[in-house]
C-alpha cells in the first residue's frame, strides 16, 4: 500500500502555552495542517517562532495546551 497522497501527521486549532510565574506566554497559536505521504516540508521561521514546540507536539512529546493531534 502506498503511502502517498495519505494523510499523516494532521493538527487542528492546535496551541501550546508555557507559564512563567503568573505570565502566561503563548508559543503556538491556532496552527491547523495536514501532512501528505511522499511530499516533503519545511517549517521555517524566525528563533523563537514555536517551530520545535509545534515538532515536539506532532511528535507526540509534548501535547497542546488546546487543540487536536492527529
Amino acid at each position: 500500500m502506498s503511502s502517498v497522497g495519505t494523510n499523516i501527521i494532521a493538527c487542528s486549532g492546535v496551541w501550546k502555552e508555557y507559564t512563567q510565574g503568573a505570565i502566561k506566554v503563548p508559543v503556538v497559536q491556532d496552527v491547523s495542517l495536514t501532512f501528505h505521504g511522499g511530499t516533503s516540508y519545511a517549517i521555517t521561521g524566525v528563533s523563537g517562532s514555536g517551530k520545535s514546540t509545534l515538532l515536539h507536539m506532532l511528535s507526540g512529546l509534548e501535547h497542546p495546551t488546546l487543540g487536536t493531534e492527529i
